[in-house]
C-alpha cells in the first residue's frame, strides 16, 4: 500500500510538457509526460505552433478531467470543431514524438487529436480537403473508425 501511495505521489510530481516542430517534413506538437500519469501521450500535425499547443494543452486537460480517451472518441471541447483522437503506434507516432517515446518505449502509447477540414469532413473520408488531409499525413492513410463503431464522445 506505501509502495502504492508513493507512486502515485511521485507521478503527481511529474511535469506534462509539450513540444512543438516544424520543418520540411511539416508543423507538429506532442506532449511529453502523460504516460506518467497512466495516459496516452497526445499529437497534433498540421497547426502553427501557437495553435497546435493551444490545441494540446486543451486536448490535455480534457483527457485528464475525463481520466483518459480511447481511439474513436471525439471530443468538442478542444477546438471550434469536434476533433477525433485516433491511435498512432509506435512505430508511426515516435518519428514525432521521439521524446516521449524514448521515455518509456515498452509503455508508449499515443493518440493522434484530428481535426476535420470546414465541411467536417476528416482526413479518411471522401470529400475531406486535400490540404487537411495533407497537413495530417501522420494518420491520413488510416482506415477509418471500425464499421459500426459509434465514437465515445466526451
Amino acid at each position: 500500500m506505501a509502495d502504492r501511495l508513493r507512486r502515485e505521489h511521485d507521478n503527481a510530481q511529474r511535469p506534462i510538457g509539450i513540444r512543438s516542430f516544424e520543418n520540411e517534413d511539416g508543423r507538429w506538437a506532442h506532449t511529453v509526460g502523460l504516460i506518467d500519469h497512466g495516459m496516452p501521450e497526445l499529437m497534433v500535425t498540421g497547426l502553427d505552433r501557437d495553435t497546435g499547443v493551444a490545441v494540446l494543452r486543451k486536448a490535455t486537460q480534457d483527457i485528464i478531467d475525463r481520466s483518459g480517451a480511447v481511439d474513436g472518441d471525439v471530443s468538442d471541447r478542444i477546438a471550434d470543431r469536434s476533433v477525433m483522437f485516433r491511435a498512432l503506434p509506435l512505430e508511426r507516432a515516435g518519428r514525432y514524438a521521439m521524446e516521449a517515446a524514448n521515455r518509456a518505449p515498452s509503455q508508449f502509447h499515443a493518440l493522434q487529436v484530428v481535426w476535420p477540414d470546414g465541411e467536417g469532413h476528416f482526413p479518411w473520408m471522401p470529400g475531406c480537403d486535400p490540404d487537411v488531409a495533407r497537413a495530417q499525413a501522420v494518420i491520413a492513410d488510416l482506415d477509418p473508425p471500425s464499421a459500426g463503431y459509434a465514437p465515445r464522445p466526451f
